[in-house]
């Protein structure tokens, strides 16, 4: 029988250095017996930042979720005994336990870049687990998605024309299905290649008699409006139409050069 697990990140430090080494020895010796109890296998363990192995330390792994309630209440006393303030645990998208139980709340983005960076660093990127950044998608997600984007503009020869290739456009329910991601995962990725420039923004004009598509374009940088304002003698009724300025919009891959931005 299967079983339903979530994707966690489990990150531990020594509390303004109240543990000596030997305390923190044991201290991670103990979580990591919890952590092996509780867990399928554990993906990485090391260092979560640059440092001392004795201040800070790092787990990933797969938590079945029927279990979550009782790994919270163990860490809770865990930290406790060895006079923690809290254990970090990430669960799903930004969940954590710490000394209040279970809260919902992001990790501060430059502590979780620095995870981030540090577990992408330990592995090839096909045996990274979900570690998330941004607004929470697991990598491996990430990759999937990015993997089949940079396929299909591989493969146009259209020179990045979507009415003649419409396998550049994005349709992230349609998307998610086809790759097994959550459709978040793809609204997240695509927003996020957005905002670095990596992504055109179209268009769908509709007719109001029909409801089907009339004309698809890119939308201008003047508050993303349509390029035309009116369409003559529509292809599906025959009569003149003005363009909604509320113009359904979809995103366009197209093919740019390499960024240093931060994914």
């Amino acid at each position: 029988m299967s079983v339903d697990t979530d994707c966690v990140v489990i990150q531990i430090g020594n509390s303004d250095d109240k543990l000596t080494q030997k305390e923190w020895s044991q201290f991670v010796a103990k979580l990591s017996e919890i952590l092996e109890a509780y867990c399928l296998p554990i993906h990485f363990s090391g260092t979560s930042f640059s440092g001392d192995p004795w201040q800070n330390a790092c787990w990933v792994m797969e938590l079945p979720l029927i279990e979550r309630s009782n790994v919270a209440g163990d860490l809770e006393k865990l930290a406790s005994e060895f006079r923690q303030d809290s254990i970090a645990v990430m669960i799903g998208r930004f969940e954590f336990f710490g000394p209040h139980g279970l809260i919902e709340a992001p990790l501060g983005l430059k502590s979780l870049k620095k995870l981030y960076n540090q577990v992408y660093q330990s592995f090839d990127q096909e045996c990274v687990p979900s570690v998330f950044e941004g607004k929470g998608t697991p990598l491996l997600f990430v990759s999937a998605i990015l993997d089949d984007f940079r396929r299909r503009i591989e493969a146009d020869t259209t020179d990045g024309d979507p009415l003649k290739n419409r396998n550049l456009m994005i349709d992230p329910v349609h998307d998610s299905q086809v790759l097994g991601v959550p459709h978040f995962a793809v609204v997240d990725v695509v927003e996020r290649l957005e905002d670095i420039g990596l992504l055109d923004i179209w268009g769908r004009a509709t007719c109001p008699n029909t409801g089907e598509t009339i004309s698809e374009a890119p939308l201008t940088d003047d508050c993303y409006k349509f390029p035309v304002d009116d369409i003559a003698n529509c292809h599906e009724c025959g009569q003149d139409h003005l363009i909604d300025r509320q113009t359904e919009q979809f995103y366009v891959l197209r093919k740019a050069k390499r960024t240093n931005a931060e994914t």
